[in-house]
């Protein structure tokens, strides 16, 4: 007898043991974790620091953009160095046989062979092009997918200890800690992974952003490079070919017939004068089309950014961020709302076959049905919640992709404009206009797109520093919109889980003869009724300090706010600092809050 309760014994103390070393595995686990992903964060913040860095400052971004282009542009014109040299040798041998033909004899041909042999020149010059913007496309993919990675890995991190954290909470209940201990422990790593996992999102769209800023730039200079060069080449090669055929045409004219001579010239004359004209025309067509294209371009910037001003001065900002936060919580909260209330009925459901089932019967498999119920609805609760952060940062992404897009609109504009210009002043002086009459027409044209381009820019800059302070405050707003109601989350499921070991209970002790009591309610309806009066309590005078009535921060002060109502304390800080927050309550919502500007939603 007496070894028997030494093996006892000595079994309680090992069952004891292994609780602990659990427990002490997956708290190792989850500082483990934890330490992953704040080093995850560092290596993200680290990728791509450069082009966030020369995003923020133009003439860095500008420096950093020309190197990307020059880098590109000399590698492609190494590669393609011996093809051009082959083509232009060519041309040049083309070229020979034209400006040594005879003028009575059938030059007509020696002139289509130059320029076809000029036309394969063109053709190296646009491969040229085309693999230079193509390294500089890897160039631009291969930084986006560095970003991408440092995001999946900060992503996993996260992840990891939003599930370890789980296995660290059973280890901390069966080993007899607290509710109290393992739920607060719970809601801290949760907020902690949850908040680093937005963090990295958002650094992930910063980062994006800003590569896509300076390689679009980049873009922009190497394609003007690679223009100018092409069209450098082509002027020369046409001009020489015009050369030789004019003195051929000379040539002939002066063995002809003086008449016949002066006839023929008078003709080619005006043949060449109309065709001038035409360039000039189509030119000046261009580039009449470019400033109603740039014109039109910042008007609708400038009504995007002027929306945005108004929308981030002192006055709206607060109600503006405290509309978009809103927003995305009630949005979050419809889009759940069928799923869970579908989830809440097979919940009722399953535990009442729980309840009333037979002691004596197997009733595990209703009992572990009812469990998997249990944690699927506190799943939704967690999915309701990243549901709304989501939506919060797809509104920012729209926000900013709709400024982007009539920035881009204005910056290709102007760019274009300053790239016909020159077509223009070409074709004018070609078509014989005076010099004073193309070049001021051409510094008229450079001025118009260099001032709209430079306020393009301006105009994107400040648009993304109000949309950056509007959803920051939004941010915040929706933090404590969700610290507010993830306490409601977590008493709805204790509820649940105590509904759940008292059924098994009272089972148990049915099977053993006996009757299961419990010994006080654990639900706490009177908190519950209290914790909701003060939140709609709270609410009013919210409502009330939106409308200027003053005394009312004291007030909301003075409220008496127990443990019991902790996310109530979160609110008060929060409306003590200025910060203006709608609440959403589950079963008393308040009116909406006027809405913002269109283009914010």
């Amino acid at each position: 007898m007496t070894r028997m309760m030494m093996f006892m014994s000595l079994a309680l103390a090992l069952t004891a043991a292994n609780a602990q070393d659990s427990e002490s595995h997956w708290k190792n686990t989850v500082d483990s974790d934890k330490t992953d992903l704040s080093m995850a964060i560092s290596n993200m913040e680290s990728v791509a620091h450069d082009y966030r860095k020369a995003s923020q400052n133009r003439s860095h971004a500008a420096r950093v953009s020309l190197n990307l282009a020059e880098k590109a542009f000399n590698n492609a014109r190494d590669d393609a160095q011996k093809d051009k040299q082959n083509a232009m040798a060519d041309f040049n041998n083309a070229l020979d046989d034209l400006q040594t033909s005879s003028a009575t004899g059938n030059w007509r041909d020696a002139e289509k062979d130059a320029r076809q042999k000029s036309a394969k020149v063109d053709k190296v010059y646009r491969q040229e092009k085309e693999d230079a913007m193509q390294r500089l496309k890897v160039h631009r993919a291969h930084e986006s997918k560095k970003i991408s990675e440092s995001y999946d890995q900060a992503r996993h991190a996260a992840n990891k200890l939003l599930r370890d954290k789980n296995n660290l909470k059973r280890a901390m209940r069966h080993n007899g800690r607290s509710e109290r201990e393992y739920e607060a422990m719970v809601e801290k790593l949760e907020q902690h992974a949850e908040r680093l996992r937005d963090y990295a999102e958002d650094n992930r769209d910063r980062a994006s952003d800003a590569v896509e800023h300076v390689f679009e730039h980049a873009q922009d200079h190497l394609n003007d490079r690679e223009q100018q060069v092409h069209d450098r080449s082509i002027d020369e090669r046409e001009r020489a070919i015009e050369e030789a055929v004019s003195s051929l045409r000379r040539q002939q004219a002066a063995q002809a017939s003086p008449v016949a001579s002066a006839l023929n010239l008078y003709a080619k004359t005006a043949d060449a004068d109309s065709k001038s004209h035409k360039k000039e025309q189509d030119a000046q067509y261009a580039v009449d089309s470019d400033k109603s294209r740039l014109s039109s371009s910042m008007q609708h910037l400038d009504r995007a950014v002027s929306s945005l001003r108004r929308s981030a001065n002192k006055t709206h900002v607060q109600a503006v961020a405290v509309n978009i936060a809103k927003g995305a919580f009630d949005e979050a909260a419809k889009n759940a709302m069928a799923e869970k209330e579908h989830a809440v009925k097979d919940f009722n459901k399953y535990l009442e076959d729980l309840k009333s089932a037979s002691p004596t019967s197997k009733w595990s498999h209703a009992l572990k049905t009812v469990r998997e119920q249990a944690r699927y609805l506190d799943k939704l609760d967690h999915k309701e919640n990243a549901d709304a952060r989501k939506r919060l940062r797809r509104k920012h992404h729209l926000q900013n992709k709709e400024v982007k897009k009539s920035y881009h609109s204005a910056h290709r504009a102007s760019h274009d404009m300053l790239r016909d210009k020159d077509h223009l002043e070409s074709a004018m002086r070609r078509a014989g206009a005076k010099e004073s009459e193309y070049e001021g027409q051409e510094m008229t044209n450079e001025a118009l797109g260099e001032r709209y381009e430079d306020q393009s820019s301006d105009l994107n800059d400040d648009a993304h520093d109000a949309t950056d302070e509007i959803y920051e405050k939004a941010h915040d707003n929706l933090d404590a919109l969700q610290h507010a109601n993830r306490k409601q989350q977590h008493d709805a499921s204790r509820y649940r889980h105590e509904q759940i070991h008292d059924a098994e209970m009272t089972l148990k002790y049915a099977r053993e003869g006996k009757t299961y009591t419990k010994k006080a309610s654990l639900r706490g309806d009177a908190d519950d009724d209290d914790s909701e009066n003060q939140l709609q309590n709270i609410q009013e005078q919210m409502e009330k300090l939106s409308k200027g009535i003053p005394g009312i921060q004291q007030e909301l002060i003075a409220s008496p706010l127990d443990f019991s109502s902790l996310c109530l304390l979160a609110v008060a800080s929060f409306l003590v600092s200025g910060l203006l927050i709608s609440f959403y309550a589950r079963r008393t919502r308040p009116s909406a809050v006027a809405r913002g500007p269109p283009l914010l939603g």
